[in-house]
């Protein structure tokens, strides 16, 4: 499906299914699986979208129209993209011609950690420069806590501790770049 053709199908299931129970009932009874599965919660127009992308992506826009169809048969919008997509006016989309950074994103592993608050998009990008971080904090940490046992122990100086913190602060402020992106990568 080409991008008009995506954006029919988004605006035609928002008419049909305007609350997110019935969208629920129609991912669950047609596709079954759970909405939660394939979009994080949102709002119904941003869950709807996700549906849409995810449903083009697999080649399953059949069976989400059909879903769609039997939980509102009278829906005029949706009558109309159904004629439309029977007639062969709108093409699936060809796996083959898939978006290369989509295809990325998902050999990538976006990971998506579902809150009480929404939710919070993480990919392993950002789960690896976390752990990265937490690695230099405990390396400072050993690194202060060896030279503040010599420093008590008589065995080095006093400014061993300030130097080995001088020197440490900068790697840990390396390893923290670039932590918080201000944009997640669009789905």
């Amino acid at each position: 499906m080409n991008a008009a053709d995506r954006r029919a199908l988004h605006v035609a299931l928002l008419d049909a299914l305007p609350t997110g129970a019935e969208l629920q009932r129609v991912v669950s009874f047609g596709l079954e699986t759970t909405l939660d599965e394939i979009a994080p919660p949102a709002s119904l127009s941003d869950q709807t979208f996700a549906l849409v992308l995810w449903c083009d992506r697999h080649n399953r826009v059949g069976e989400l129209l059909a879903s769609a169809r039997s939980e509102n048969p009278g829906n005029e919008v949706l009558k109309a993209f159904g004629r439309r997509w029977d007639a062969g006016e709108i093409a699936p989309s060809n796996p083959r011609d898939r978006d290369i950074d989509y295809d990325s994103r998902v050999r990538r592993g976006l990971l998506d950690f579902r809150a009480a608050d929404g939710g919070l998009p993480v990919t392993a990008d950002d789960l690896l420069r976390l752990m990265n971080f937490a690695l230099a904090w405990f390396t400072m940490a050993v690194i202060v806590l060896v030279v503040v046992y010599l420093v008590g122990d008589g065995r080095a100086p006093w400014w061993a501790v300030l130097v080995t913190v001088g020197v440490m602060l900068p790697v840990i402020a390396m390893f923290n770049r670039g932590l918080v992106r201000p944009a997640q990568p669009p789905l």
